[in-house]
């Protein structure tokens, strides 16, 4: 069944029931009531779908705010390190060795390097 709304406000002005001898027609007016009323669940389908996506657009607009704060804060911790710089790095590397058989050392000693102060 397609989702197609079948009136707006022009048609249901515009609307003109065929009078009898006893008034309205019943059978017109009861279908073209099936047809509003059809439209207003359409509607309210539709405004159920729209408020779930109303909060769910209002969640993912805060979590990326989040991320640009977050993104941010890392831009600039990474502003001060240079793309190329090897020198940095392998002194970086030697650091890290040293304290790795530092480390190893406390542990055969039987020291835990993690409870050092």
């Amino acid at each position: 069944m397609s989702k197609s709304v079948k009136l707006n406000s022009n048609k249901i002005l515009a609307k003109e029931f065929n009078a009898n001898v006893k008034g309205y027609a019943m059978s017109e007016v009861d279908a073209f009531l099936d047809v509003v009323i059809q439209d207003y669940e359409i509607f309210e389908e539709m405004m159920k779908d729209y408020q779930s996506l109303k909060k769910e657009f209002a969640k993912l607009k805060e979590s990326h705010k989040k991320l640009a704060i977050e993104n941010a804060m890392y831009k600039q911790r990474l502003d001060g390190i240079k793309a190329n710089d090897s020198n940095a790095s392998y002194d970086n590397l030697e650091l890290y060795k040293r304290i790795s058989a530092l480390e190893k050392a406390l542990y055969i000693a039987g020291v835990d390097p993690t409870k050092v102060k």
